[in-house]
């Protein structure tokens, strides 16, 4: 007689990881976007238990100008419950290299995003960022400033030398704000790392609580399946595979639910006792992405200080008389700064094409931040026709 299931629950979360640029521009991602989120909906009217999680308002924003019918039944997925906005930020961006009012910048996007197109409570409260290069000791500080309470990520288990020797934990920031955060363990296939790309299979089910580090400590695990990187998300036999694991001997109990739930669900168990990790999320890895594509990031930081500029002046003058404050044109240099600052494009890790269309906005951003610089200050000392 086969025996019972094991006494622990794998939430599972529907997940298209869709790199915003990397190994493909732009362009490209739009179409990915597209194609993901229409076989999601799909699905969604065959499987009538499925969840999916995506991140970055960004896609959305894609989806919403080349799929207007598409961007509105996810809009209904969103009020059923069953799709979940997630990730607080504009893109899922580095947090190293990106300035601080930049990282303050995505939150403010990505949020205000969610809520102008879903409502005030559609958003999940949790930082999403599976795949970035490591994380800055400001960030829960700045999670928690944003209105959001949870942190995400695996990649900080993909660590050359030293592994974390926490899964779940109270992540402390510098001025001591703690945020509850979860590295998903799920393994990957064939590969030294978890993976936010899971297939759903039985060996990533018990995999997951296999690798799991605090087994005393909570028995309620999330693993994130879907094709991703490219996108594609979950497909039919993802979905009927948990449907088998949903009490199968040996194996944990495997369900389809949203990334909320599970963080709900793991506060409750286990909040009081977990541990905390004061100090940064450092990557034992990926360390050319400091250095390479150094244009790039001259770029950024140049643009991020036009900005800073750009906004001081045009507030002087429009507090001193007529002058209008360009909220418009600056919204859309912050937007293109911040796509800029995802975790492909200025690490220096995508290929080359990209780096063209990034110069490219680069110089947009430029001549938007200075035209409203050379406004406001016409406005701030008007020329004197009488001046010698």
């Amino acid at each position: 007689k086969a025996g019972p299931a094991l006494d622990v629950d794998v939430i599972g979360t529907g997940h298209a990881h869709i790199d915003v640029a990397w190994l493909w521009t732009l362009g490209i991602t739009r179409q990915k976007a597209g194609r993901t989120f229409y076989t999601v909906q799909r699905l969604m009217e065959q499987f009538p238990e499925y969840h999916f999680t995506q991140s970055q308002p960004q896609l959305y924003d894609y989806v919403r100008q080349d799929h207007p019918e598409l961007f509105e039944a996810i809009g209904k997925r969103i009020a059923e419950g069953r799709w979940e906005p997630i990730g607080g930020m504009w893109v899922e961006a580095d947090c190293n290299l990106s300035g601080p009012e930049s990282l303050a910048r995505q939150f403010l996007l990505g949020r205000t995003f969610f809520r102008k197109y879903f409502g005030a409570e559609a958003e999940s409260p949790i930082l999403w960022l599976p795949d970035v290069f490591g994380y800055a000791w400001n960030l829960p500080q700045l999670i928690k400033e944003a209105g959001l309470e949870y942190f995400f990520t695996i990649k900080i288990g993909w660590s050359q030398y030293n592994r974390l020797p926490y899964d779940s934990f109270w992540w402390q920031g510098l001025d001591g704000t703690k945020v509850l955060t979860h590295f998903s363990t799920t393994p990957d296939f064939g590969a030294f790392a978890s993976t936010y790309n899971a297939m759903a299979t039985p060996a990533q089910n018990l995999g997951t609580w296999t690798n799991f580090q605090q087994k005393e400590a909570q028995h309620t695990l999330l693993m994130a399946f879907g094709f991703g990187d490219g996108g594609g998300g979950p497909t039919r036999e993802m979905l009927e595979n948990i449907r088998e694991m949903n009490n199968f001997p040996g194996l944990p109990r495997m369900r389809n639910d949203s990334a909320r739930d599970f963080y709900e669900r793991m506060e409750q168990e286990a909040g009081d006792t977990l541990p905390t990790w004061n100090g940064e999320l450092y990557l034992e890895l990926h360390r050319g992405t400091y250095t390479t594509q150094s244009r790039n990031k001259r770029a950024n930081r140049k643009s991020e200080f036009l900005l800073h500029d750009a906004e001081f002046l045009a507030t002087l003058a429009n507090l001193a008389g007529s002058y209008e404050y360009p909220q418009a044109v600056l919204n859309k240099a912050w937007e293109l700064v911040c796509l800029n600052q995802f975790h492909d494009i200025i690490p220096g890790s995508s290929i080359a094409p990209v780096y063209v269309e990034s110069q490219a906005q680069y110089a947009e951003i430029s001549a938007m931040a200075e035209g409203v610089i050379a406004d406001a200050l016409a406005a701030l000392a008007p020329a004197d026709a009488h001046a010698v």
